[in-house]
């Protein structure tokens, strides 16, 4: 039987083999028996996952390397982190991923992270154009981007905390993302969207302290088309929650203050920021939830703007009304147009209640009993309110003609609808208005410690009273070059944003924007900004590795902290600069020099733009925004000493890039000053590369090597001499064999020694072979 016939007969048994074993397969499936699940793979380490399956944290991790520590570049994969931490401990600014879903150049779909805790990394979770993920139950802490998608569709972020980041939860371009119960706490932006990033769903989430919005929405070109459902923003008496649909151009915070409401109207407690980011806005509806309306008409309800620059309230167009069931006041079709680009605060407003919790006045003789009802409700200025804890009414007195004009003597029972507020009648409890009806709010007003129960929100006869700190205000002026701003009532923990490029701050080369900082403690002072070419600085940024274009000043006597700011370039300065996208850059100037600082490149409209992450700016500070450029340089040359004439000898060159960028060059190698030979060299940033030259030399002698500033020197030796066995033979031979020929031989003629010769000759050539 031949081989082949052999090979055929094998394989034709092991298919006999294989579809019995299948047939078993396929019965023991009908019968209903599930094949085991694979076991989790374990992770102890960094690694890229490539494969299906499961993958499970066997314990924390912690490196110090760059690049991603978990790399999945496979579908269908859930990694597990059974409540370990992924840590970087590497120095910060590295381009580091904790844990990166990869699905550029491939398709990458239906990956779940969960469980873990990824702390100090570049971007801890990174999900890069992949579908139908999962986020869950992930704490990400002190990193730059907490959960950062990019380029995705339909990924779940779920029942996540992000704490302490630059961004909590962010997405650039990506579509139709969910976002369910996660919080987002003590980060500079809690939730952070930004170019073409629609579609999103976000319920049920909460974002607080955190230093610059809550929700931010931004370079998006269209509608964003966002269904957002209680959204709960701010802490303590700063609590409120939202919703809205729409979602363009979008910054959301906590009121940093409460203003007072237009008279005859209370508001109930709920107060939110509303800012444009960036464009126009748009929001298809605004939804604003309460608390308690107690001390309001609830019915009439809507939603009012307080536009801090005019110092005035104005309400929403309609429709514009209240859902008493679900505590909820919704204006519609907000836009651009209608909200100012400085933000503005929103907060449901109603007509003050018309007397029936107050009773009818009375007579007003005893405000403990309640007779002066109208009184006590209206003891909310507490000029004489504080004296009806003696129950006599003493300063109520006049009360029983119920008509006062003024309840601030406690004399008008008339102004008694107005005691669902009592904050300035000294007493909290004055805020329900319930009280009104036995007048001890008048009994109480004695106590100022409870007058902040309402939030300060109103008092009697409507007139609007603030318990809240004084508004802060930034007014920004344009000067040379930049800005000056004046910060007022500043208070810490508050923001200061300013839009430079609505001052035109910039160059020639790049323009400044969107300027971002907060306060860390209660203070007024100044800022100025200002843009130029040339440093202000007596050291220059400019080094062999980074070529400045532009600088930025800032100078100011504010705390602050959390700076950032944005620089644009159109495609004209962007093709100048000669240059990738990457190699942008930005530096800070300090006591140590000039030093790197993070910058992210992001796609603009008609150019580029790139975010710098500033961190702590001193009084002074300048940045240099600028080009990463090769640093290629020969730092050594080596050189052969045992060379000989007409033999190569081996002259090697270290070329080193100290640069932030790969780099080439062309090397020479010079003897003696005179060119030999070129080598094209491409050094990675960072890094060296060999380059070897081999010259020959036709004279002994000692030659000066040079490449670039470096040099060598080569010794060359004249060649050996070496003499031929088999000559040296042959002529031992002639010489016997004319010794031999001629000794002792009378009559030996030339013609007999030329014979003897000729043989002499015949026999040493056959000797030789």
């Amino acid at each position: 039987m031949t081989a082949a016939r052999k090979l055929c007969v094998t394989f034709a048994a092991a298919l006999m083999v294989l579809s019995a074993a299948t047939a078993g397969v396929g019965t023991a499936l009908a019968s209903g028996a599930a094949a085991a699940p694979a076991p989790a793979a374990n992770v102890d380490g960094c690694t890229v996952i490539d494969e299906p399956g499961t993958y499970e944290l066997t314990r924390d991790i912690t490196t110090s390397e760059s690049g991603p520590c978990i790399e999945i570049r496979s579908s269908d994969v859930t990694l597990d982190g059974n409540g370990h931490y992924l840590s970087q401990t590497g120095p910060s600014g590295d381009q580091t991923d904790g844990v990166y879903v990869n699905g550029a150049g491939r398709s990458v779909t239906n990956v779940t992270v969960q469980d873990m805790t990824v702390e100090n990394w570049r971007l801890a979770v990174y999900y890069d154009r992949t579908s139908d993920g999962t986020v869950r139950n992930v704490t990400t802490l002190g990193n730059l981007y907490g959960v950062r998608t990019e380029l995705s569709d339909n990924v779940t972020v779920e029942d996540s905390v992000a704490r302490g980041n630059s961004l909590g939860f962010t997405d650039l371009r990506s579509e139709d993302l969910e976002y369910r119960e996660n919080v987002a706490t003590d980060n500079k932006w809690g939730f952070h969207f930004e170019q073409e990033s629609t579609g999103h769903v976000l319920v049920d989430n909460y974002a607080a302290n955190n230093s610059l919005n809550a929700f931010y929405t931004n370079d998006i070109g269209e509608q964003a088309n966002y269904r957002v459902e209680n959204f709960t923003i701010g802490g303590g008496e700063r609590r409120v929650s939202v919703g809205f649909d729409g979602g363009r151009s979008v910054a959301l915070r906590p009121a940093p203050s409460t203003p007072d409401v237009p008279g005859n109207r209370s508001d109930v407690g709920a107060y939110v920021e509303v800012g444009m980011s960036g464009g126009d806005m748009t929001l298809g509806t605004l939804t604003v939830h309460y608390q308690d309306a107690s001390g309001v008409d609830e019915s009439s309800l809507t939603l009012w703007q307080y536009d801090e620059g005019a110092g005035s309230w104005s309400e929403f167009d309609e429709p514009n009304g209240v859902d008493r069931d679900s505590n909820a006041v919704t204006a519609l079709g907000i836009r651009g147009g209608h909200l100012s680009n400085d933000p503005v605060i929103v907060a449901p407003v109603g007509v003050t209640h018309d007397g029936d919790d107050g009773g009818d006045g009375g007579d007003g003789d005893d405000s403990d009993d309640g007779s002066d009802g109208g009184d006590g409700n209206d003891g909310s200025d507490g000029d004489d309110g504080s004296d009806g804890d003696d129950g006599d009414g003493d300063d109520g007195s006049d009360g029983d003609d119920g008509n006062g004009d003024d309840g601030s003597d406690g004399d008008d029972g008339s102004d008694g609808d107005d005691g669902n507020d009592g904050d300035d009648g000294n007493d909290g409890d004055g805020s329900d208005g319930d009280d009104g009806n036995d007048g001890d709010d008048g009994n109480d007003g004695d106590d100022e410690d409870d007058s902040d129960d309402n939030g300060g929100s109103s008092a009697g006869g409507g007139v609007p009273v603030s318990n809240s700190e004084p508004i802060m205000t930034v007014d920004v002026e344009s000067d040379d070059d930049g800005i000056t701003a004046t910060v007022l009532n500043g208070n810490a923990g508050e923001p200061v944003d300013i839009a430079l490029a609505e001052h035109d701050v910039g160059t020639t080369a790049v323009a400044f924007e969107d300027l971002s900082t907060a306060l860390t403690a209660d203070a007024d002072g100044t800022l100025s900004v200002a843009a130029s070419e040339t440093s202000p600085v007596s050291e220059d940024a400019s080094a062999e590795s980074f070529e400045p274009v532009s600088y930025l000043s800032v100078a100011h006597d504010l705390p602050l902290e959390n700076e950032s700011f944005r620089v644009t370039m159109s495609e004209e300065q962007f093709a100048a600069l000669d240059a990738d996208p990457s190699d942008v850059t930005a530096m800070v100037h300090s006591d140590d020099g000039w030093e790197r600082v993070e910058t992210e490149s992001k796609i603009a409209i008609g150019g580029r733009a790139y975010d710098v992450d500033a961190g702590g700016v001193g009084n002074d500070t300048v940045f240099a925004v600028g080009v990463d450029r090769p640093a290629v340089d020969v730092a050594d040359v080596t050189a052969s000493d045992d060379a000989t004439v007409g033999d190569a000898a081996t002259v090697e060159a270290t070329v080193t890039n100290d640069g932030a960028t790969d780099g080439s060059t062309t090397v020479t190698l010079q003897v003696d000053g005179e060119e030999r030979a070129t080598r094209n060299a491409t050094v990675p940033e960072d890094g060296s590369v060999t380059v070897a030259f081999e010259p020959t030399f036709d004279e002994a002698g000692t030659y000066d090597v040079a490449v670039g500033n470096a040099t060598a020197t080569v010794s060359v030796s004249e060649a050996a001499t070496e003499t031929s066995d088999e000559t040296t033979a042959a002529t031992s031979e002639g010489s016997e064999v004319e010794a031999a020929s001629t000794e002792g031989q009378p009559g030996f003629g030339p013609v007999v020694a030329a014979v003897a010769l000729a043989a002499a000759a015949l026999v040493a050539l056959r000797r030789r072979r």
